[in-house]
């Protein structure tokens, strides 16, 4: 009589002795990787703990302090120059915002965001309040209204969707009725813009009516530096007209900044430049001036892009406009053979050419600052490869900056007044955007 075979397969059995020890250790190490696994799994549940926690004590942080800005923030609203209102709220919410993030301790350090929230979330509110019926005036609600329409109009990003929230329970609530409409801030007409001598700094501005019936045009400036990793608003605000705009960009970049604003010829270009949401990668450091204007300058920019259109730089575009570095790296190497023939070379030299003609070359603003050979664009190369590579290949590439800097000035067409303004930092001089604290300031307004 046959014997049925069972129809599930039991565990391998090794052949050898020698086998078997090769499948236990590689149980051993899948069951070390699990644990590994769980391990790092548990750490990173742990992170979100603590960054929950942290998030709760920073936002309550900011509506103690924001609660206690509130009334002189209503206080100073009226009905007229409702421009003038918006500039004073921005500029004091800046104020704090700086005074919050300077904090000591690192449980204690407030972000811009939180601090706009918790004003969000104060002045609605107190509307609430005052719709509400509480309190012996019946028209109480026009100035926390007021803050709060501003608010409104100057959030971006995850603020502006709870901006948008809070005005709908408002509007829901019994005497919501009588709060008016917010007035959006859409561009009132084109976008101009211009740049600097070296092509990384630039500017643009744009008309936005006044919030007021009747009120007369402004125009929001962007001072925007491209010459680092990414492309930073180093100063924004608005200007009467945009001939006052750009005097004010221009004192801020000096002799070479451009001296005419120019139609936008490079839409899909301007959207990357605005300001945006950053999130982790947010460099910080700002000043009060530039916190003051942190959501204005967002908000503003996405009205702008709005209008520009959703517009992408095709591949073959960026290829065309962001040179190869194999051959970037072959020209340089000519050059310095015909001026540079008695130079002292080293076993790490074409390594060092090529790694030099990489890193200019990695360009995360296609078309922009891999052209760009500008005093701040070479400062903050030159910290780059020290900081990155090990010393000793650091200091060959340092050894090559110069020539490098040098010969990509000619290639480019830069003049030699402008080229040999940029040298010295190459040579190692610390630039004016130099922290105290070491490195450069993205975020610092400097003359190029």
């Amino acid at each position: 009589m046959p014997v049925s075979r069972q129809r599930k397969k039991g565990p391998s059995k090794p052949r050898s002795v020698q086998q078997g020890a090769k499948l236990r250790k590689k149980h051993d190490e899948q069951q070390a990787h699990e644990r590994e696994l769980a391990q790092l799994a548990g750490t990173f549940r742990g992170f979100d703990e603590v960054r929950r926690k942290l998030d709760v004590r920073r936002r309550e942080i900011a509506r103690e302090h924001v609660r206690r800005l509130l009334p002189e923030l209503m206080g100073i609203a009226a009905a007229g120059d409702q421009a003038r209102y918006e500039d004073v709220v921005c500029a004091r919410l800046g104020e704090l915002m700086f005074e919050l993030g300077e904090a000591d301790e690192v449980e204690n350090h407030v972000n811009p965001v939180q601090v706009f929230d918790a004003a969000l979330e104060g002045s609605a509110a107190a509307v609430r309040k005052a719709v509400a019926g509480v309190g012996d005036d019946p028209d109480g609600w026009h100035r926390p209204w007021a803050l709060f329409a501003v608010l409104v109009r100057t959030a971006f990003g995850e603020s502006a969707e709870r901006a948008l929230r809070l005005e709908s329970d408002l509007r829901s609530r019994p005497g919501g009725a009588v709060l008016p409409t917010t007035e959006g801030c859409a561009p009132a007409g084109g976008v101009l813009w211009t740049r600097d001598a070296y092509g990384g700094r630039f500017a643009a501005t744009a008309p936005f009516a006044a919030p007021e019936a009747g009120g007369a045009q402004r125009w929001y400036l962007w001072d925007i530096d491209a010459c680092g990793v990414d492309a930073f608003t180093v100063y924004s605000g608005y200007f009467a007209d945009p001939a006052t705009a750009l005097e004010a960009w221009r004192a801020g970049v000096g002799a070479v900044a451009g001296d005419a604003w120019d139609e936008v010829d490079d839409p899909a270009l301007l959207a990357l430049l605005l300001p945006k949401d950053l999130g982790l990668f947010e460099p910080g450091g700002e000043n009060a001036e530039q916190l003051a204007e942190y959501h204005r300058s967002r908000r503003m920019a996405d009205e702008v892009r709005a209008v520009l259109g959703d517009f992408e730089i095709p591949e073959a575009a960026v290829r065309s406009q962001t040179p190869e570095a194999a051959e970037a790296a072959r020209h340089f190497r000519d050059w310095l053979a015909e001026h540079r023939p008695n130079a002292p070379t080293t076993e790490d030299r074409d390594e060092a050419i090529l790694t030099l003609a990489d890193e200019w070359f990695f360009d995360r603003l296609p078309g922009v600052s891999a052209g760009v050979c500008s005093p701040h664009r070479v400062a903050i190369f030159a910290e780059h490869c020290r900081g990155y590579y090990q010393e000793d290949f650091a200091e060959e590439l340092m050894t090559l900056l110069p020539d490098w800097v040098a010969w990509f000035a000619e290639s480019v067409g830069l003049s030699e007044t402008l080229a040999a303004r940029c040298l010295p930092y190459a040579e190692g001089t610390p630039h004016p955007a130099a922290s105290r604290r070491g490195g450069t300031e993205m975020l610092a307004r400097v003359e190029e």
